[in-house]
This record gives structure tokens, sequence and C-alpha cells, in this order.
């Protein structure tokens, strides 16, 4: 019997502390290992939720401007892409290929200390699920009329618990 599987999001467990900061940074490439535009025309999107369980667990991490309730005390976390319109291909092999324009196919996320402190939450370790979703806004590559959506990344989300936490100071 033959298969086909259409799940490409890896596995990926997170660990980071209560009131650090918080970043992650993504190479997205194809298949040959080239580095992915995420802008090639029109800017990718990016989805990130972090909840305390899948599916109808409260909300902790939501990306700004999701289609999501978060709830009070989430964080929205605002994905940031370095690829924009004068990115080209990266591919070396293509006749159209500029180093000094290449996409670089990064897009980060980040959480400042401040928002990492969860001061509405009670202390202790927090374990979370979460995962993130690529977006292709490519007219060429959508499904139906619509962005083709996939999930890259899922995994827990453990926040550990810190003696010390920044004061904000004016």
């Amino acid at each position: 019997m033959a298969r086909i599987n259409f799940d490409i999001a890896k596995r990926l467990d997170i660990t980071c502390r209560r009131g650090d900061s918080f970043s992650l940074e993504l190479t997205l490439k194809d298949s040959s290992g080239i580095p992915i535009n995420l802008h090639g025309g029109t800017e990718a999107k990016f989805h990130m939720l972090a909840r305390e369980s899948a599916g109808s667990g409260t909300i902790r991490i939501h990306t700004t401007n999701s289609n999501f309730s978060p709830g009070e005390g989430s964080r929205a976390i605002t994905p940031s892409v370095t690829d924009d319109t004068n990115s080209t291909t990266a591919d070396t092999s293509d006749a159209s290929y500029d180093a000094s324009t290449a996409a670089s196919g990064v897009v980060k996320f980040e959480l400042s200390a401040e928002d990492m402190k969860f001061s509405n939450l009670n202390p202790g370790d927090k374990y979370w699920l979460y995962d993130i979703q690529y977006e292709d806004a490519t007219t060429a590559n959508q499904v139906d009329s619509l962005n083709n959506t996939r999930t890259i990344l899922h995994g827990s989300f453990l926040v550990k618990d810190d003696i010390s936490t920044r004061i904000a100071t004016a």
C-alpha cells in the first residue's frame, strides 16, 4: 500500500526562563537547502500559539493580529522577517542570483524580559504546548485561492521559574 505524509512539522521542545528575554530565530529552507524568500513580493505570515493544553487550554502566547481570542494575561509576539521587497533568490545556480540581495529565509520571534515575567501567573514552572505556522502568501502557492498554511514547528514550551526578576526603572 502506498502512503504519503503531508506533515512537514518538526518537534522542537523549548525551555526558557521566566523574566528573561526570549528570542527564537529560524531559517527556512526548501528541500534543496536553499533559503526561502520570505517576502517574494508578498511578505509571508507566521502564527505562534502557546497554550496550557491542546485544543481549548488557556492561551499564554499568541501572534499579534492573530485570529485567536487570547484572553487576559496572554503575551503578544510579533514575528519579524529579514527578507524585504528587494530580496531575490538565494539559489546560486539561478541566472538572477545576486549575493548582495539574496534572501536569508530568517524569521525571528521575540518577547521582552518584561513580557516573559508573566506576572499574572502564580510562581512555579509553567508547561505549555506550542506550534508555529508558516503562511505562504505567494499567489502561485495558494490552495483554493487561500494562502498555503503549514505547521512547521511544534512541541512543549517550558517556562522555568526564576528567583530574581528585573524591575523596570524610569
